[in-house]
């Protein structure tokens, strides 16, 4: 296995897109799409910002070893994904994790999908830190939904996971919401206008859209929660 092979290993192992990985190594996506082409190693920014993450350095350079560092089976600043559940609380915690639940909906970002209440599909392991430092957020009011649809790009990308904050209130401020609608679960833009009235928007210069939901409707949304991070597919 060549240092290409590994350094796309290493992007699967977390599910990051090439632009998410190379974000989380401080470079552009042009450069770390460089790695994976070229055969060249990373700088060593790179390499401290991967062991950071939890990846073995000297695996990453000569193949040899394991690739997480002894102690870390889960990435220090994205997540891991598991099955429902499948360690003990104990051993999650000692990690330095938390566990946020996925549920298997999709939030649309394109015209939009029937929801329905699911059952929890899985966890997403996630550091305790990374999430108040970085974050700002209160582990117990997370959740995790996949996006579905191409109106928000670099938002929710067909295929991302997107973390969301639910906690209160609701609506915080602009930003990007997944929220249930008629029946629709969607992820857009929302912003509150002066009349009291929801300005909902995408972010797809080519197919951007606008609706605005009316004050005395406003009782028909249900916020799910705001979209605070996301990871994509390559």
């Amino acid at each position: 296995m060549s240092i290409t092979d590994r350094l796309v290993a290493v992007r699967r192992h977390f599910g990051f897109s090439q632009r998410a990985i190379a974000s989380a190594a401080g470079v552009s996506a042009n450069t770390w799409n460089g790695y994976e082409t070229k055969n060249e190693p990373p700088n060593s920014g790179v390499l401290l910002r991967l062991t950071e993450l939890g990846i073995d350095a000297h695996w990453l350079l000569t193949g040899e070893g394991a690739m997480l560092r002894a102690g870390d089976e889960k990435p220090a600043g994205g997540f891991g994904e598991l099955a429902p559940l499948p360690l003990e609380g104990r051993r999650i915690d000692e990690a330095g994790f938390v566990l946020v639940p996925r549920y298997d909906v999709k939030a649309s970002a394109g015209g939009g999908t029937l929801y329905e209440e699911q059952n929890l599909l899985g966890s997403i392991a996630f550091r305790r830190e990374w999430l108040h430092k970085a974050l700002h957020v209160n582990p117990a009011d997370l959740l995790v939904v996949e996006a579905s649809g191409d109106s928000m790009p670099g938002i929710a990308d067909d295929g991302a996971l997107l973390l969301l904050d639910r906690s209160e209130p609701a609506f915080r401020g602009d930003g990007a919401y997944v929220f249930v609608v008629d029946g629709l679960l969607l992820v857009k833009n929302l912003r509150l206008l002066l009349d009291g009235s929801l300005e909902v928007t995408s972010t797809d210069e080519h197919q951007s859209t606008r609706d605005v939901i009316a004050r005395k409707d406003l009782d028909k949304v249900r916020i799910i929660g705001r979209v605070i991070w996301r990871a994509g597919r390559a």
